[in-house]
């Protein structure tokens, strides 16, 4: 099959200017080692077809100002769905990865067809209150805590929800939109590393109420070889330890969940991370445990892999605040002197699996321009 090199680079173009949000024509050609002429042509024909727009200039070091290129952001969005045992999370996101709408709804997951009626009610209706005209929405995507396989179509299984052998089909067969499936954490790495220079290996650690893992090498999602890849949750961290609730004891997930923290202040795990800064009732001892095993937990991962590891999910939103105090305790364990800087806060904080989830149809959308 023969490839398409002008169709190849007019996407690399806009893709540089959707994440970069704005940029000048040198700067794209400095990033992308791409040929003035070549930069000018397919800018040109960008702005032609609506997809950018020159706005205003930059501020001069010296000489003339250069023009500000910003992508129409949203010429298109998309819908990105997270389910979780107890609630879902909503999020509409256009072409540069902004959110410009979300919700959170409250609802038990239930692997029954009124839950799935349910959840179709819900989204449409998320779509239908965002204001955006349904020719807009690219399409949804849906982020699930567990092992999918996307090539017989089905959730393998799920300890989060507790169940295995689900048919993908139900989850979006009263949604009005076209659906595609992701793993929850792998979503997340992906809305985060957006904000990332591209790094040769990094992992991505995701504390939700369930605890999860993505890894991305040269910047692509590393996968295994069974779909498989960062799924720390069940690993042993004390072996013999506390119950997790997949029947083992021990597992990472049963100490390093945000329900670890949030079980304590009803679920909610702000009103957790208020208390721990007043220093109110059992806050601060449950969080130095929490850093203690997240310590030797980090220490593993970064002895094992050696890179980069960033924090992630409800939790890891948190971390900036308290860094100095876990680089801390990961020194104190340090067998092979491991930088303790390579252990980074997430930078997207706002609902990142099913920001990584709508994310999926954006770069769809992107490959076709």
């Amino acid at each position: 099959m023969k490839i398409d090199r002008n169709r190849l680079t007019r996407g690399r173009i806009f893709r540089t200017l959707c994440r970069r949000g704005e940029t000048s024509r040198q700067e794209l050609s400095d990033l992308l080692r791409l040929s003035m002429p070549t930069i000018l042509q397919h800018v040109t024909s960008l702005i032609d077809d609506g997809l950018i727009k020159a706005t205003g200039q930059f501020e001069s070091a010296g000489g003339r100002k250069a023009v500000k290129l910003v992508p129409e952001g949203e010429i298109k969005t998309a819908a990105g769905l997270e389910i979780t045992k107890h609630y879902v999370n909503l999020v509409l996101s256009d072409l540069r990865g902004r959110i410009i709408y979300h919700e959170r709804i409250y609802e038990s997951f239930s692997p029954e067809s009124p839950y799935f009626e349910r959840l179709g009610r819900i989204v449409n209706a998320f779509l239908k209150e965002s204001g955006v005209p349904p020719g807009k929405i690219l399409g949804c995507g849906i982020a699930l805590p567990g092992n999918l396989d996307t090539d017989s179509n089905r959730l393998v299984f799920s300890h989060a929800l507790g169940v295995s052998g689900v048919p993908l089909e139900l989850f979006n067969q009263y949604i009005s939109l076209p659906c595609l499936f992701v793993n929850d954490a792998n979503a997340a790495g992906l809305a985060e590393l957006r904000d990332w220079e591209k790094l040769p290996l990094v992992i991505y650690l995701s504390l939700n109420d369930s605890v999860g893992g993505s890894v991305f090498v040269g910047g692509e999602l590393y996968q295994g070889d069974h779909f498989r890849s960062g799924e720390f949750a069940h690993t042993h961290l004390h072996p013999g330890g506390l119950l997790c609730h997949c029947g083992k004891k021990g597992c990472v997930e049963a100490y390093l969940s945000a329900w670890t923290l949030a079980k304590e202040t009803g679920g909610q795990l702000d009103v957790f991370f208020e208390k721990l800064e007043r220093g109110e009732g059992k806050a601060g001892l449950i969080w130095r445990r929490y850093l203690d095993d997240l310590a030797l937990f980090v220490n593993s991962l970064c002895t094992a892999f050696d890179c980069t590891v960033i924090l992630g999910g409800y939790v890891g939103g948190y971390m900036d605040l308290y860094m100095a105090d876990l680089q801390k305790r990961m020194a104190a364990e340090n067998v092979y002197d491991i930088s303790t800087g390579n252990v980074k806060p997430c930078r997207s904080q706002r609902k990142p699996a099913a920001l990584g989830a709508a994310l999926q149809w954006i770069d769809k959308f992107i490959d076709t321009v």
